[in-house]
C-alpha cells in the first residue's frame, strides 16, 4: 500500500518520500523543528505506485536540492534541511512484500 524512502542524519530524519497508489509525497525535516516534525514540500498525485510492477526510482541529494526520478517523472525540490549530512537511508513498507534490486549509494 505504501513504500517509504528516508534519508537520515546523525540527529534524525533529513528527507523522506512516501509512495503509494494515491500518489507521492516529498517531505523535509527542518533541523530547527523542536519536535522534529516533517513538512510537506509536494504531493504528486499523478505519480503512483502500481502493485506488482517494477518502478525505477532514483533519488539524488546534492546540497539543498533533492531530485526524484520515478518512472517517467522527474522533479527537483529545494529545502535547506536537505543539505545536512546524511548517515544512512532506509526503506519501509506497509503491506505485502517489498522487493528491491540494483541499490547503489554513490558519494
Amino acid at each position: 500500500k505504501s513504500v517509504v524512502f528516508t534519508c537520515n542524519g546523525a540527529d534524525g530524519h533529513v528527507f523522506r518520500i512516501v509512495l503509494s497508489a494515491a500518489g507521492t509525497s516529498v517531505r523535509a525535516f527542518p533541523a530547527d523543528s523542536p519536535d522534529h516534525k516533517s513538512i510537506a514540500l509536494a504531493t504528486e498525485k499523478a505519480v503512483k505506485l502500481v502493485p506488482g510492477q517494477w518502478t525505477p526510482l532514483s533519488v539524488t541529494l546534492n546540497g539543498s536540492k533533492a531530485t526524484l526520478k520515478l518512472g517517467d517523472f522527474a522533479q527537483t525540490y529545494d529545502h535547506p534541511s536537505f543539505a545536512r549530512p546524511k548517515t544512512n537511508f532506509s526503506l519501509g513498507f506497509s503491506f505485502g512484500t517489498l522487493s528491491v534490486k540494483e541499490v547503489a549509494a554513490v558519494k
